[in-house]
């Protein structure tokens, strides 16, 4: 029987293969494919515009107005300047739309890359707040013994992260970093530690919440203001509404059957 290539006298590129079949409903779409490329450029810019300016504006108050600077002033300086570095989108398709050729050797050590990075700054982000706590309320020894057993076990889990990463996906000899994204060990492996990085994520911000809520009970302040100081500390309830939504996505997005779709909502919860 003669094949595809011999009736239509075209020669077929295997890396113009779409990676599945399009579902019922569906219309594949490999010329022009819809992208959720957008939604990550968007958020990406506008949370990236936020952080800087929030940065300028602490430094600003710190240096200038009151003159002074402290250890977290320093670890949120440096957290800045790598989200800003690392801070590079990308897009993705449906899994029908998405070919072979849409992958590299290149793009998956970049994917890496950010991903073992992902965790040190989330560490940093998390010791600017460990040493704040220290610098309102160090005089507390109950409070010091619980901030600094935060920072090292946070510390010791995200740092180890880019080690985790490039252990579960280097490529051994003969084999290419392309082809080690095809492999369970790394895939799954990615997975599993996604999962167990979300919940290190949700733990230590439930932790974080929690820690410096008796110091400020404590705090000899009018009422209103002292609602209102713990109001202020109540807001990284959000980081963990956030955390919560995000650990329930790593553990169910591989599970899906457009994962290069759906795997974009992960990246904007993270």
């Amino acid at each position: 029987m003669a094949s595809a290539q011999e009736l239509t006298g075209t020669v077929v590129d295997p890396l113009d293969f779409p990676l599945a079949s399009p579902p019922p409903g569906a219309v594949q779409n490999l010329a022009n494919p819809e992208s959720r490329a957008y939604q990550i450029y968007a958020i990406s810019a506008v949370f990236l515009a936020l952080t800087i300016s929030f940065l300028l504006i602490r430094l600003y108050a710190k240096l200038y107005i009151q003159r002074s600077r402290t250890w977290d002033d320093s670890v949120i300086s440096y957290t800045g300047v790598i989200i800003t570095v690392v801070s590079e989108p990308g897009g993705a398709k449906h899994l029908w739309d998405t070919t072979i050729g849409d992958f590299s050797d290149k793009g998956f050590i970049e994917e890496l890359v950010v991903v073992a990075l992902y965790g040190p700054v989330i560490f940093l982000v998390k010791l600017a707040l460990f040493l704040l706590y220290l610098h309102l309320f160090g005089r507390l020894r109950w409070l010091r013994w619980l901030v600094w057993l935060g920072i090292l076990v946070t510390g010791c889990f995200y740092v180890s992260g880019p080690i985790v990463v490039f252990t579960l996906c280097a490529p051994s000899r003969g084999d290419s970093w392309l082809g080690m994204s095809f492999k369970s060990k790394c895939r799954n492996g990615l997975q599993d530690y996604g999962v167990a990085q979300g919940t290190i994520n949700l733990l230590s911000d439930f932790y974080l919440l929690v820690v410096p809520i008796p110091a400020v009970l404590a705090l000899q302040l009018p009422k209103k203001k002292k609602i209102g100081v713990i109001a202020i500390f109540m807001t990284g309830f959000l980081a963990c509404i956030v955390s919560t939504v995000a650990l329930g996505l790593r553990i169910t997005y591989n599970k899906t059957a457009d994962i290069t779709w759906n795997v974009i909502t992960l990246y904007i919860m993270t």
